[in-house]
């Protein structure tokens, strides 16, 4: 599982570009915003390319994303499982408020040019495959 973060198109288009490199790009599947499904080509290409879209609202999302993993660990070949998060929402109310939940928790975190991530699905994702991994034969590094 890779997790970055981004604020520019490009950014996803960079770490395609390490996938490339690295002999895995046919094999890498995302977590994706469901809107970029609609997109033509690119989100053809993620629809047909399995990865698993989310609707950024937990109730929904929680539902999709066990289902849309047990799926991906059906095959037999192993494949990145990539999360880019926070990436293209940044506005400046956004940032504001980033940085005043993470005052609200305590967390020593101030980033410049960055949100605080969402984890909810991250840490279910993680959960979910350790779970499950004995039975899928899936592996986690």
């Amino acid at each position: 599982m890779c997790v970055a973060n981004h604020r520019y198109e490009l950014d996803a288009i960079l770490l395609w570009m390490a996938c490339e490199k690295l002999k895995c790009l046919g094999s890498s599947r995302a977590f994706a915003k469901k809107e970029l499904k609609y997109v033509p080509i690119v989100g053809w290409t993620f629809f047909f390319g399995e990865y698993i879209f989310l609707e950024r609202s937990w109730e929904k999302d929680a539902k999709n994303i066990g289902p849309a993993l047990d799926k991906l660990m059906a095959y037999e070949q192993h494949m990145p499982l990539t999360i880019i998060a926070e990436g293209t929402r940044f506005t400046q109310e956004k940032y504001k408020a980033s940085l005043q939940f993470a005052k609200d928790k305590g967390l020593k975190v101030e980033y410049k040019y960055h949100l605080l991530p969402r984890i909810k699905g991250f840490a279910y994702s993680v959960r979910y495959l350790k779970q499950n991994r004995k039975q899928k034969k899936f592996i986690i590094r």
